[in-house]
């Protein structure tokens, strides 16, 4: 997984599934690597926001399935907006156990509405982000059936979905591993395979 934020600063990882996670912020600008930020780890993607602030979402399947949404600050902050695994989040409302957490996959900002989308192992969700650095306004938009592959070497599957991303006219673009492009316009499901 690559990007590169408003500041040039290109953020890179690469998992392998229980094994754990590089990652690196490179400032493009400054020509260096900046300090890790350790706190992420099983980094599904990285997104921006207008206001410069990079939400990272992270999940892996090991047994059961573990998920996490960060806000990175331009200052390089990492605040924890969600995590299923910490009894302390909720999530629409209600505390989750350990045991019924969310596969947090790749997530997108929504420019127009302000909002965090991102997929899970149970559909996909679109959230705003409130000014105590909470998810509110959870909505659940859909949930598809896709085909997931096994981790390599590993106990877990990977998350079927690869990719998020808005077209010009504010469509939701999802990529899959194994069921094609998915199309959301707020109100259809389209895939084309």
């Amino acid at each position: 997984t690559a990007f590169i934020d408003s500041n040039d600063h290109i953020w890179m990882s690469r998992c392998f599934g229980e094994f754990g996670c590089t990652r690196y912020i490179f400032d493009a600008k400054a020509n260096k690597i900046l300090d890790e930020i350790t706190e992420l780890n099983h980094i599904q993607s990285f997104t921006e926001d207008t206001s410069g602030n990079v939400y990272v979402t992270s999940g892996l399947q090991h047994m059961m399935n573990f998920g996490s949404i960060y806000k990175v600050t331009p200052d390089l902050k990492a605040i924890k907006l969600y995590d299923s695994y910490d009894s302390d989040f909720d999530f629409e409302g209600k505390k989750l156990e350990f045991r019924n957490g969310l596969f947090i996959g790749p997530g997108a900002w929504n420019i127009a509405e302000k909002k965090l989308y991102f997929s899970s192992s149970d559909g996909f969700y679109k959230a705003a982000i409130s000014t105590d650095n909470k998810l509110t306004d959870i909505e659940k938009l859909f949930s598809p059936v896709l085909t997931a592959k096994r981790e390599n070497l590993a106990i877990g599957m990977q998350m079927p979905v690869k990719q998020l991303a808005f077209s010009h006219d504010n469509r939701l673009l999802f990529l899959t591993a194994a069921n094609g492009i998915g199309i959301y316009d707020g109100k259809e499901l389209i895939m084309l395979e």
